[in-house]
């Protein structure tokens, strides 16, 4: 049953899409009032029904993992572990993001940056995992993929550390800190630089053949990281007088903890 509910769908969808235009239109990032968007909508149909079948799959599974039929329990647990199986082993990259940005909307974005998900416990308290490995290659450029977005690069970044690839997860955070176009706090950027530090002193000397690099890419963060932490300082001594502050403090104060400065600029605010 999992193979004709997951195969069958993506099997229609690469047929109805032969020449290969609705996954162009994905690629190019679904652009308004493209021609191509038709045939992309004929995949989206295919890829919801998988997507339907493998969230019915995991409810049926979680209805009786606390009962005491384990034979029934046991065989929901395969079934759905072989239908997720199926479903990561597709080579459709659009397919994988459209599971992906299910996950994300269903609440199990953290399910993408684990070694296995779906865990869960039986009335027992014994472990009754779904052995289902997320070591797809698709998962890193679903979430490095243009436009990118806040939440998927903060899981960009844990991705990195559970991959124990600690100076790309410090490249990630340190690009996120000063990035401008999300809106952050002083404090959320300067926690990122925090790890960024915390990830780069991680690495391996060997990772990247990038030594010399990644001993002046720790340099580099560390000074950035000591200046936030001054704009902070400062950000709460503006505060602690905003209540007799004049336009100008509450200007400060807005511009602080919107954007990272330089040390020269965080002192003329003083």
């Amino acid at each position: 049953m999992p193979t004709g509910v997951v195969d069958l769908p993506l099997k229609c969808a690469r047929e109805w899409d032969v020449d290969g235009l609705g996954h162009a239109y994905w690629e190019a990032g679904c652009p308004a009032g493209d021609a191509r968007e038709e045939y992309y909508r004929k995949r989206a149909a295919c890829y919801r029904l998988v997507v339907d079948a493998l969230q019915t799959f995991n409810q049926q599974y979680q209805a009786v993992i606390h009962g005491p039929d384990r034979i029934i329990a046991d065989e929901l647990r395969v079934l759905t572990e072989t239908a997720y199986g199926l479903a990561l082993s597709s080579t459709d990259d659009a397919f994988h993001a459209f599971l992906y940005d299910s996950m994300i909307a269903s609440g199990q974005k953290d399910d993408l940056v684990q070694v296995r998900f779906l865990c869960r416990y039986n009335n027992r308290g014994v472990r009754a995992d779904l052995f289902v490995q997320l070591n797809s290659p698709f998962i890193e450029g679903y979430l490095s993929r243009t436009p990118i977005t806040l939440e998927r690069a903060e899981l960009l970044h844990l991705l990195y550390v559970r991959l124990r690839q600690y100076l790309r997860a410090a490249e990630t955070c340190a690009a996120l800190a000063e990035s401008q176009d999300f809106e952050q706090s002083l404090e959320r950027r300067t926690q990122l630089f925090t790890f960024a530090v915390n990830y780069a002193k991680s690495h391996p000397s060997s990772e990247l053949g990038r030594h010399e690099a990644a001993v002046e890419f720790l340099s580099d963060l560390e000074e950035k990281l000591e200046v936030a932490q001054v704009q902070v300082e400062v950000y709460h001594e503006l505060y602690s007088r905003l209540s007799s502050g004049s336009f100008t403090d509450r200007q400060a104060l807005e511009r602080l903890n919107r954007t990272l400065l330089n040390i020269s600029e965080v002192c003329f605010l003083l």
